[in-house]
């Protein structure tokens, strides 16, 4: 039996997202994207980059049979490189200058998947683009619900008409009052909310109206509305002000209703009632393959990404979906912070 080509993969920042989270063990496996790239018979670590030596001495000991090279400094890294495929989850200010460093000095590379958010600012996520498309770089950033399949249920159950019309999107946020290197909900785990509310959407709105609160520079409170094209009223709440995390969206149709969350998915339909004459209510589903959902993919979403990423390599197709969907999400973001004045 011949062989399977593994792609020779760097990773730069080993912390949580990248490595630690696949030590929790409550959370479903892999749950990091070391994890995902060890379950992957397409891909192998061949580098590994981080500032600090404590995690790269803990990785070492964990990984040391594999013949990786360690580096602190990710140009000396990329210099050596020959790898067809980097993974950036370093925090988020540094994306877009080892995105550009990589793509001009590791000559054999073919995709970056980066960590969420690209960028603090839409500027300099949209200065990538040119880079990208001149060296022929396929660009994913992880935002995992977009492989998730209870999303990708309700997307489908939105672009088939099976409630009806989409009318109204409530989604909403809460970090648990953390805070990450100068970043509040928004630029944290509230891409994912704003990332699923246009992906739901299928469309950018003309018009974004925002409220923010702010607290030592950042941002504590957020409410958004939009109304689209299609006349979908949207409405989220991103916060750190609660010391729970909680993710929850809803999504109103004419005859019925979806709540999708962290643990959660839930259909209502719209039916006769049973407890008053001439009303109808909505009534929880109990048996989803009513629905007749295509047949899905049925791995973790990390294994489905990482599966992705060297289809396409294989398949010499440059991706960039993933960037272009990320742009949008950024320019939100500016949309909704540009006008705030901080303290």
């Amino acid at each position: 039996m011949l062989n399977k080509i593994k792609y020779k993969t760097a990773i730069c920042g080993i912390g949580r997202i990248a490595y630690s989270l696949e030590k929790d063990p409550l959370r479903t496996k892999p749950a990091s994207h070391i994890g995902a790239i060890k379950n992957n018979d397409l891909m192998k670590i061949s580098e590994v980059c981080d500032i600090s030596g404590f995690r790269l001495e803990d990785f070492y000991k964990n990984e040391q049979s594999q013949n990786i090279d360690f580096y602190f400094d990710y140009k000396k890294m990329a210099y050596k490189s020959d790898c067809n495929i980097a993974v950036i989850a370093t925090d988020s200010f540094s994306h877009v200058d080892i995105i550009k460093y990589f793509v001009e000095n590791m000559k054999n590379l073919k995709s970056i998947v980066c960590e969420k958010p690209l960028s603090l600012d839409y500027i300099s996520a949209k200065s990538i683009e040119n880079i990208l498309i001149n060296k022929k770089i396929s660009f994913y950033v992880n935002h995992t619900r977009r492989w998730n399949i209870n999303y990708l249920k309700v997307k489908n159950i939105i672009d088939k008409g099976k409630l009806g019309k989409l009318t109204q999107i409530v989604g909403f946020i809460n970090a648990g009052g953390q805070k990450y290197m100068g970043e509040g909900p928004i630029l944290h785990d509230g891409t994912h909310l704003i990332d699923m509310v246009l992906f739901f959407t299928g469309e950018f709105p003309e018009q974004v109206f925002s409220d923010v609160i702010t607290e030592n520079n950042i941002e504590k409170c957020v409410n958004v509305f939009f109304k689209t094209q299609n006349n979908i009223d949207v409405y989220m709440n991103l916060s750190s002000d609660k010391k729970y995390f909680f993710y929850e969206i809803e999504l109103y149709f004419e005859f019925g209703k979806v709540i999708i969350g962290n643990q959660r998915f839930d259909i209502y339909k719209a039916e006769t009632s049973k407890s008053f004459t001439g009303f109808v209510e909505l009534s929880k589903v109990d048996d989803m393959s009513v629905f007749d959902f295509p047949i899905y993919n049925n791995r973790n979403f990390f294994d489905i990404l990482y599966n992705e990423v060297c289809h396409d390599i294989k398949n010499k197709k440059i991706n960039l979906h993933s960037y272009y969907e990320t742009l949008k999400v950024q320019k939100m973001i500016h949309c909704i912070l540009k006008e705030v004045k901080k303290e």
